[in-house]
C-alpha cells in the first residue's frame, strides 16, 4: 500500500509543478494579444473626433475609456496570476539522508539487527515522504487553481479589450466612409443655382 501511495502522491506533486510552469508559459500569448490591441488603437487613434457632444464622438470616447478600464482589469488579474505564492516542496536530499541515518541509529539502539533496522528506517522514511508529497501536492493544487482562475480572467479581459478595439476601429471607418461620401457627392441643382444666381443654361451652337 505504501508503494502505491508514494507513487500516487509523487505523480500528483509532479503534475502540480507542471501546472505551475504552464501559467508562466502562457504569458507570451497574453502579451501578444495585448500588443495587437494597443497597435490597433495607435494606428486608428488619430481618427478620434473631439468630444463635441455628438453621438459618434461620445460613443468613441466611451469605447476608449472602456478599453482603458478593461486593461486595468487585465493588469490586476495578471498580477494575481504571476505574483509569488507559497508553494510547498518535499524535503531536500541532504535532509532525507540525515533523517534516514537517524532512523537507522534509532532502531539499532533499540536492539534490531542491521537488516531489520534498515527495513524499519526505510518504512518510516517512506511514510514521511508520502506525507510530504501529499501535503505539497494539496497545497500546490490550491495555489495553481487560484493562478489559473486569475489567468483566465485576464485572458477574457484581453479578448473583451480586443473586441472593443475592433468596434472602435469599425466606428471610425464608418465615419470616414460616410464623411468621404458626403464631401465627394456632386452638388444638387438648387445649390448650383444659388451660387451662380441663375439656372443652368445649355449653350446651343
Amino acid at each position: 500500500m505504501d508503494d502505491y501511495l508514494e507513487k500516487l502522491f509523487a505523480d500528483s506533486f509532479k503534475r502540480e509543478v507542471e501546472q505551475e510552469e504552464n501559467v508562466v508559459r502562457s504569458l507570451p500569448f497574453i502579451a501578444a494579444i495585448a500588443s495587437v490591441t494597443l497597435l490597433v488603437l495607435r494606428e486608428f487613434g488619430d481618427g478620434l473626433p473631439p468630444l463635441d457632444g455628438s453621438v459618434p464622438a461620445v460613443f468613441l470616447h466611451g469605447l476608449l475609456v472602456s478599453i482603458g478600464l478593461v486593461f486595468l482589469y487585465v493588469f490586476a488579474f495578471l498580477f494575481v496570476a504571476v505574483r509569488s505564492r507559497n508553494y510547498r516542496y518535499p524535503i531536500d536530499e541532504p535532509e532525507i539522508r540525515r533523517i534516514a541515518e537517524e532512523l537507522v541509529d534509532f532502531y539499532t539502539n533499540e536492539g534490531l539487527s542491521p537488516v531489520d533496522a534498515d527495513a524499519a528506517a526505510c518504512r518510516d522514511l517512506k511514510e514521511q515522504m508520502i506525507g510530504q508529497f501529499a501535503a505539497a501536492a494539496t497545497n500546490n493544487r490550491r495555489q495553481n487553481e487560484l493562478r489559473h482562475a486569475a489567468r483566465s480572467s485576464a485572458f477574457n479581459g484581453l479578448i473583451l479589450a480586443l473586441a472593443l478595439s475592433l468596434m472602435f476601429v469599425g466606428t471610425i471607418y464608418i465615419m470616414d466612409v460616410t464623411k468621404t461620401a458626403i464631401d465627394g457627392a456632386p452638388p444638387d441643382r438648387a445649390t448650383v443655382e444659388a451660387v451662380d444666381g441663375s439656372p443652368d443654361r445649355t449653350i446651343e451652337p
